[in-house]
């Protein structure tokens, strides 16, 4: 990846110091809080959709390393190379698939910063 494509996303970490980033939403049946039927999902303020949206647009992660994650899981972000930082990266925008909120964990407790820090190296 080119240094551009890192611009791109970097330019969020400015706007990433905060404490909250969105919220979790429930869908009703008669469109208030009661009877709930539907899952809760997790609405994100426009800055960090534009961030996924932008993390969607340069992910280039090679899949067999993905695998491997557990390689890099314990490691501190200063020591990540550069895949292994848009590794993570990616590991948190796909991980909301799976998992919701996890991206807003990653973004509440400085890690998706530190990793955007780290890419200002390359």
């Amino acid at each position: 990846m080119n240094n551009s494509k890192y611009k791109r996303i970097t330019r969020y970490l400015e706007q990433f110091h905060r404490e909250t980033f969105g919220k979790l939403v429930s869908t009703t049946a008669d469109g208030t809080d009661d009877n709930t039927y539907g899952r809760p999902y997790f609405k994100y303020d426009d800055d960090v959709e534009a961030f996924i949206n932008d993390m969607h647009e340069i992910d280039a992660v090679d899949f067999d390393y993905v695998r491997n994650i557990e390689k890099i899981e314990d490691k501190a972000v200063e020591d990540l190379t550069e895949d292994e930082l848009i590794t993570k990266l990616t590991l948190f925008v796909r991980g909301e698939k799976f998992c919701e909120g996890m991206l807003s964990g990653a973004l509440r407790d400085g890690t998706v910063q530190k990793v955007l820090e780290e890419l200002k190296r390359f």
